[in-house]
């Protein structure tokens, strides 16, 4: 492991104003069987629609967050203690720069939860020495893609037929960065 990668190794969680940003749990199987069994929010990501509370917990959150945690994030909203989203970070040691992801519950969009949890992770990531942070989006999925204006990501440009979704159709990618300026 790099430097980089040594440090996000050590981030387990973090806050927001409203949000607290933290490794999933066991507990957190109903919140992801709520949060990916929606065609609206799997549409854009390589996971699988859930069918059940148990399916879940065995291949969401023991499957995947649990077999390689570093940089993978549940979203809980502070008030209500309920897990409604993810977010990941995934470092690039050579450039010094990382990618992040992320997905919200469908019934908190619009409220300006996973902006606000992007805002946090960059500042996180920026704090640990990254340099870049990157994040894409394919061109029909335009509400992530204000997500990264509204942190202030820049509009880098189109990878075209950059992404194989799970249905097999070929989408392209646009590309948004930012830069540490410190």
């Amino acid at each position: 492991m790099g430097i980089l990668t040594d440090k996000l190794a050590q981030l387990t969680h973090f806050e927001s104003e409203r949000l607290i940003v933290r490794h999933a749990v066991m507990a957190d199987a109903q919140d992801m069987y709520e949060l990916l069994r929606e065609d609206e929010v799997i549409r854009w990501l390589h996971a699988p629609k859930l069918t059940s509370v148990k399916q879940a917990a065995e291949e969401s959150i023991a499957g995947y967050h649990f077999t390689d945690p570093m940089g993978k994030y549940v979203i809980v909203e502070r008030t209500t203690n309920k897990m409604i989203g993810g977010i990941d970070i995934r470092p690039n040691e050579i450039n010094n720069a990382a990618e992040i992801g992320y997905m919200l519950n469908i019934h908190y969009w619009g409220k300006g939860y996973m902006t606000e949890a992007v805002r946090s992770l960059i500042a996180k990531a920026f704090e640990l020495g990254v340099h870049r942070v990157e994040a894409r989006h394919a061109p029909l999925n335009e509400a992530s893609g204000r997500v990264m204006q509204r942190v202030g990501m820049t509009r880098e440009g189109v990878l075209r037929d950059a992404e194989k979704l799970p249905n097999g159709q070929y989408v392209d990618n646009v590309i948004y960065g930012i830069i540490n300026s410190n």
